[in-house]
């Protein structure tokens, strides 16, 4: 799903993936932005994301990534379930900035600003 133009602030699944046996190691945060949706999806090299972080914004996923875990097809590594549940997503300006609230109190909120091409910062925020 492409994400410009979209404002909304609604309650979303989301899921932290640590994706191993691949050449960089990392983690993937995934959130829908509409129930059923695709995920919309970034790599990150650190979870929790307590200070501010870049992320490489990667294609959407399918939604049964919320509940999988194990080997993925075409020797593409694994992946396992770090963290998951509810978010609240604020998409605003033309896909250039996101807010993730998380339901859970002790996961900072993160605002996703882009940046250069795929590259977006992350910035933890208290709430």
């Amino acid at each position: 799903m492409n994400i410009a133009n979209r404002r909304y602030k609604y309650s979303h699944r989301f899921v932290i993936l640590r994706h191993e046996g691949v050449e960089q190691p990392h983690f993937d945060l995934m959130f829908e932005t509409a129930p059923g949706s695709a995920l919309t999806s970034w790599r990150s090299e650190r979870w929790p994301m307590d200070r501010p972080t870049i992320v490489r914004r990667i294609g959407d996923h399918r939604g049964n990534y919320l509940e999988y875990e194990g080997p993925l097809s075409d020797d593409r590594g694994n992946v396992k379930r770090v963290a998951g549940g509810i978010c609240f997503v604020e998409i605003v300006d033309a896909g250039e900035f996101v807010a993730v609230h998380f339901a859970d109190p002790f996961v900072p909120t993160l605002n996703i600003k882009r940046g250069e091409g795929d590259l977006w910062l992350a910035l933890p925020t208290c709430t």
